[in-house]
C-alpha cells in the first residue's frame, strides 16, 4: 500500500512545484524592479551654496551670485571694489546692516565701481538689503528684473544713475537717500548722467520715503510703459544738465502714482510727456508741493505738437 502511493505522491509534488514556480518568479521580479526604481532621495539635487562676508572685502574682479546660491553680508562689512567692478545677483543677496553698523560699498582706488546688479533670475528668491551706503559708483543698483526688499539705502555721488530699473523690475524700497547724483562728472558724453531713480521697460517699484538732494538731471525718471507707487518723496536742488529737460519728476509713456511729494529749487517740478501713441501716459499726482522752480512747476505735453490725439493725461489733487 505504502509503496503504491509513494510514486503518486512524488508526481503530485512535482506538479505543484511546476505550478507555483512561475508565480514565485514573477513575485521576485516585481520586488526587484520596485527596489530599483528611482525615488525622491536618489534623484540628483543641486545644493544651495551660502557664502558670508564680514570685515573688509576687496573685489578686484566682478562677483556673481549663482542662481542657486546666497551671499550674506554681515553688519559693519566694508566692501571695496575696483574700477568697473560689479556684483551680479542671479540668486539671493542678503545684506544685514544695522543703523548702528551699516554695510558700505566704495571705490578701491580712483575709478568708480558699478555697484550691484539684479538679474531676472533673482526674482522671487528673497533678496533683502538693510542699512547700506554706496559711494563713488557709476551706478548704485541696477535691476534687469528682480524684486528685492530694501530698507535704509543711501547712495552718494553716483555718476549716472543711483537706481536703474529695466525688464519689469519690482523692488520695494523704504527710506532712500540719494545725494549729488552726477555732480562729480567732469564732462558728459550723453544725457544719462545725474539721475536719482530711473524706472523703465515695464518696471513697477514701490518707493516709500525718499529724499533726493543736489541732483544734476532728474530725481525720478519714469519711462517705457512703467508704473509703480511713489510716496513721501522730497527733493531739493535738481538742476545743472544742459543735455535734456531737467525735472524733479519726469513721466513719459507711463502710469505711476505719486503722492505726498515736495520739490524745491528744481528747473522744472513735474514734467509729464507723451511720446508713443501705442501706449498711454497717465500719471496720478496727489498732494504735491512744488516751490522755487526756475521754469515750470508742472508741465504736461505731447512730444509731437502737430498730433492732437489725447494720450497725455494727468490727475492732480491738492497741488501748491
Amino acid at each position: 500500500m505504502y509503496n503504491r502511493m509513494r510514486p503518486q505522491a512524488i508526481v503530485v509534488f512535482v506538479l505543484l512545484m511546476l505550478l507555483f514556480t512561475p508565480l514565485l518568479s514573477v513575485i521576485d521580479t516585481n520586488d526587484y524592479a520596485e527596489s530599483d526604481l528611482p525615488n525622491e532621495s536618489s534623484k540628483p539635487v543641486s545644493a544651495r551654496a551660502q557664502t558670508t562676508w564680514s570685515g573688509t572685502q576687496i573685489l578686484t574682479s566682478s562677483y556673481t551670485i549663482s542662481v542657486q546660491d546666497e551671499l550674506i553680508i554681515s553688519a559693519c562689512t566694508i566692501v571695496k571694489m575696483d574700477e568697473n567692478i560689479r556684483i551680479y545677483v542671479d540668486g539671493r543677496l542678503t545684506i544685514e546692516g544695522t543703523s548702528a553698523c551699516p554695510v558700505s560699498f566704495s571705490a578701491n582706488g580712483a575709478g568708480d565701481h558699478e555697484g550691484i546688479q539684479f538679474n531676472s533670475s533673482s526674482t522671487g528668491r528673497g533678496s533683502v538689503i538693510d542699512n547700506v551706503t554706496i559711494e563713488d559708483s557709476l551706478y548704485g543698483i541696477t535691476m534687469f528684473g528682480g524684486n528685492p526688499i530694501i530698507h535704509n539705502l543711501t547712495i552718494v555721488n553716483p555718476d549716472r544713475v543711483a537706481i536703474d530699473m529695466f525688464n519689469n523690475a519690482a523692488p520695494q524700497i523704504y527710506d532712500l537717500f540719494v545725494d549729488q547724483s552726477g555732480r562729480n562728472v567732469p564732462w558728459q558724453s550723453d544725457w544719462r548722467f545725474g539721475l536719482g531713480v530711473s524706472v523703465g521697460a515695464g518696471s513697477t517699484p514701490i518707493i516709500i520715503g525718499a529724499h533726493f538732494s543736489d541732483i544734476l538731471t532728474r530725481g525720478i525718471n519714469v519711462w517705457g510703459a512703467s508704473g509703480g507707487i511713489f510716496r513721501d518723496i522730497t527733493m531739493d536742488n535738481v538742476t545743472g544738465s544742459s543735455w535734456v529737460m531737467v525735472a524733479g519728476v519726469w513721466v513719459e509713456d507711463s502710469v505711476p502714482l505719486l503722492t505726498d511729494i515736495s520739490i524745491d529749487k528744481s528747473d522744472n517740478g513735474i514734467v509729464i510727456r507723451h511720446v508713443d501713441d501705442s501706449g498711454n501716459t497717465r500719471a496720478v499726482v496727489k498732494r504735491a508741493d512744488i516751490s522755487n522752480s526756475m521754469y515750470r512747476g508742472v508741465y504736461v505735453d505731447k512730444q509731437n505738437h502737430t498730433n492732437y490725439t489725447i494720450k497725455a493725461l494727468k490727475m492732480l489733487d491738492r497741488r501748491s
